[in-house]
């Protein structure tokens, strides 16, 4: 008879496991990020930032913030943008989020890109 109940909490326990990967999947599916209307959105705001960086190249404005400030401000403005979609898709995935090798790409490039953006709003010191 302990045998019986043993087996029967086991396959509980398993029905439970499945039942809740099934939610999972469930709710990893109707997350907004898995929406096309998202997906179209991220894609438009990089083809539209990287637009805006070779605009920026073009007119070569120089280093200092003060000459450039309006492309200064979009690069803020678009690197606050990817780092919401980098939460959302957190909040989607969680800690998976990581395994996906474009994600770790996409955020290696938002690590750049809020360096560099810190480091153009500091001062030069006196030797450089």
């Amino acid at each position: 008879k302990v045998y019986q109940t043993e087996k029967l909490d086991c396959l509980t326990m398993l029905e439970t496991l499945g039942l809740d990967q099934k939610t999972e999947n469930k709710r990893i599916i109707d997350h907004p990020a898995s929406s096309v209307h998202f997906n179209l959105a991220v894609i438009f705001l990089i083809f539209i930032s990287s637009f805006t960086v070779g605009i920026e190249l073009d007119m070569n404005l120089g280093s200092a913030v003060e000459d450039r400030f309006a492309f200064f401000a979009i690069d803020f403005f678009f690197t606050s943008l990817f780092f919401g979609e980098m939460l959302i898709r957190q909040n989607q995935l969680g800690w998976e989020y990581f395994l996906d090798s474009w994600n770790c790409f996409d955020f290696g490039l938002l690590v750049v890109n809020c360096a560099d953006l810190v480091l153009s709003i500091q001062k030069p010191d006196e030797n450089g």
